[in-house]
C-alpha cells in the first residue's frame, strides 16, 4: 500500500498534466482531496457504483475494438486463414522442441 497509492495518484495526474498543461504538482494533491471527499461524502455505495460503471465501459469498449479489428481484418474467416499461413496455428507439434524465448517472441 505504500508504494502501491502514490503510483495509483501519480499516473492519472501525469497523463492529465501532459494532456492539458497544468502543473503536475498542483493537480496531484487536488485529485487526492477529490477522491478522499468524493468516497468520504459519497460512501462506498457510490465507489461500488463508479467502479461496476467503469467495467461496463471497459468491457463495451473491448467489445467495440473486437468488433473493429475483425471488421477491417475481414472477418473471422481472414483472421483465422491469416494465422493459418503465418503458421500461428500450429501450437501442439509434438515433435518441434520449443523453448520459453519462443514464446516470447511469438515464433
Amino acid at each position: 500500500l505504500v508504494t502501491y497509492n502514490p503510483v495509483v495518484i501519480f499516473l492519472p495526474c501525469l497523463a492529465f498534466s501532459q494532456a492539458t498543461g497544468y502543473n503536475i504538482y498542483l493537480i496531484a494533491p487536488a485529485t487526492t482531496v477529490f477522491c478522499v471527499f468524493y468516497t468520504a461524502i459519497g460512501g462506498l455505495k457510490t465507489v461500488v457504483w463508479t467502479d461496476t460503471l467503469q467495467s461496463i465501459s471497459i468491457l463495451l469498449g473491448s467489445v467495440v475494438v473486437l468488433a473493429m479489428g475483425l471488421y477491417q481484418s475481414g472477418g473471422v474467416g481472414n483472421v483465422f486463414k491469416i494465422a493459418r499461413d503465418g503458421g500461428r496455428l500450429d501450437v501442439f507439434k509434438p515433435y518441434r522442441t520449443r523453448h520459453f524465448l519462443d514464446f516470447c517472441s511469438g515464433k
